[in-house]
């Protein structure tokens, strides 16, 4: 039987969060896409979801700042991997982003080769969770 994970991507750029929806779905995720960190607060709080990806061009709040709010709204029984998707490389803010609440950092564009790296890390941790 197929593990059903679902995802939430927040991305205000379509053609990225559609990207980052294919090569989701490819590894048999289901997605869902917003385009701001209020539709993806709210839909944190009322479905469950197994990853956050959340990009850094969202128009009414900072990555960081989302990455802090999701930690507020789920609970602390389930703890959400949060991967931030962003435009620069610089460790000081990737590890601000980190420091945030997000648990990976990605830099755009994504390739394949570096969101199976994360998504592998996300299953064996809910794996290793589970034993």
């Amino acid at each position: 039987m197929k593990n059903h994970r679902k995802a939430i991507i927040a991305d205000l750029r379509t053609i990225d969060a559609k990207h980052m929806q294919l090569m989701l779905s490819r590894r048999g995720w289901e997605t869902e896409i917003v385009n701001n960190s209020t539709d993806l607060l709210n839909k944190l709080a009322t479905n469950s979801y197994n990853l956050a990806m959340i990009s850094d061009n969202l128009p009414d709040a900072k990555v960081d700042e989302v990455a802090s709010k999701i930690n507020k709204v789920i609970k602390k029984s389930e703890k959400l991997p949060v991967v931030a998707v962003i435009n620069f490389t610089i460790e000081t803010e990737k590890r601000r982003i980190i420091d945030a609440g997000a648990d990976y950092c990605l830099t755009k564009p994504v390739y394949n080769n570096g969101l199976s790296e994360v998504i592998g890390h996300i299953v064996e941790k809910e794996q290793a969770s589970l034993v």
